[in-house]
């Protein structure tokens, strides 16, 4: 994704062409996907009877509140939003160079790459409720920095912010099959990603036109609402857990 922002920028200076490519190739992988899924499902006729009887009493089962995870993961697009417009916030906010402001995006990135090394590590001496827990507090404090002027903690803040959005991917996609039965904990994991690929399309194409209309000064605004929104997202979901 970062490639193909990269090029339109370069090319034809507008990040609106780049996120309607980004856009047309994810419907085009989930077209895919939906089209040959019975191409990635593996076979068991001596088992086909029961299994047939198993998705069907799992999907009388499934519930609307097991969609909360998946809700989650639709409001984790903040990654996709920094990621695309924390230079161009820069740039127009605060009349940063166009070079300095692209660093700080390799900052972030370089900091969520860092972070979900560090994540796989911490998993071995600490519980992943707290791993989260302590990240998602990281975040808060780090989105309030974004309304501050750029100096030389910028680069320390932006690093930060990757830091703290690492973990929550990863470690909260494991969750359901510490919630819900084998079958169900699967479906919810499917739901997971396409509610992620489906808040990518959406919240950088909705940001980009409040940008426009009401211009970059709510960036900082919208990045701590989604924070928020998915710290509240968090405890809920770890209230299920405890059920």
């Amino acid at each position: 994704m970062l490639a193909i922002l990269t090029f339109f920028l370069s090319t034809f200076s507008s990040w609106r062409f780049a996120i309607g490519a980004i856009a047309l190739l994810e419907i085009l992988i989930l077209l895919l996907i939906f089209v040959y899924r019975r191409h990635f499902a593996e076979r068991d006729d001596s088992q086909e009877s029961t299994s047939h009887k198993t998705n069907a009493e799992t999907n009388q089962k499934f519930k609307l509140s097991y969609l909360i995870n998946p809700i989650f993961y639709f409001f984790y697009a903040i990654e996709a939003v920094m990621g695309i417009f924390l230079a161009t916030y820069y740039v127009e906010n605060f009349q940063v160079n166009s070079a300095q402001a692209a660093f700080f995006t390799t900052l972030f990135w370089l900091g969520l790459m860092v972070g979900r090394f560090v994540t796989g590590a911490l998993t071995r001496f600490m519980q992943d409720k707290t791993i989260i827990y302590s990240h998602l507090g990281l975040l808060l404090l780090m989105s309030i920095t974004l309304f501050l002027p750029p100096g030389l903690y910028t680069m320390g803040t932006v690093f930060l912010l990757g830091l703290a959005m690492s973990p929550l991917y990863p470690l909260m996609m494991m969750l359901p099959n510490q919630m819900y039965p084998e079958l169900i904990a699967q479906r919810v994991i499917s739901y997971n990603v396409g509610f992620c690929m489906l808040g990518i399309l959406v919240f950088p194409l909705l940001f980009g036109a409040l940008f426009k209309i009401l211009s970059f000064s709510i960036f900082p605004i919208l990045i701590l609402m989604l924070t928020v929104i998915l710290s509240v997202l968090v405890v809920l979901i770890f209230k299920q857990v405890k059920k």
